[in-house]
């Protein structure tokens, strides 16, 4: 066999950088990369739009998961009206008067600590106004 590969009849190509980069190059543009910057730029810029299109690449498909969940929710708040055996007189769900609120357990924290701290200053409020209204009662 003297080294070759079984069923290889055509020796290996070797490809060129510039080929390598011309392949690429289409890919670059469609991401919004200028041929100056690919062909003349600096290496780190490459690297860059490449992490941009990653990260609007995740964007895209939480997109796509929240437009799906939506859809969901609301084929769910229908359902009721369809089902086969539903009363005369069900009715849907009401559609959500606010939307879904996407956040991680660290911001969900962050926002129940907000909640209760503002819930506490309104109820303090409240209790120096029924303070005050009792005084200015004991002055008259």
């Amino acid at each position: 066999m003297g080294g070759q590969l079984v069923g290889s009849s055509e020796p290996p190509q070797k490809l060129s950088f510039a080929s390598i980069f011309e392949k690429v190059l289409p890919f670059y543009i469609s991401i919004g990369m200028s041929p100056e910057q690919f062909w003349d730029g600096d290496v780190s810029l490459v690297k860059a739009y490449r992490k941009a299109y990653e990260y609007k690449k995740q964007e895209w498909n939480v997109q796509a998961y929240l437009y799906g969940l939506y859809t969901y929710d609301e084929l769910l708040r229908v359902a009721p009206i369809y089902h086969a055996f539903a009363k005369k007189g069900t009715k849907p769900i009401p559609y959500r008067d606010q939307p879904i609120e996407i956040y991680s357990n660290h911001q969900q924290e962050q926002k129940a600590k907000v909640d209760k701290s503002r819930e506490m200053q309104l109820r303090m409020i409240e209790k120096f106004k029924k303070i005050n209204k009792h005084l200015s009662k004991k002055e008259e």
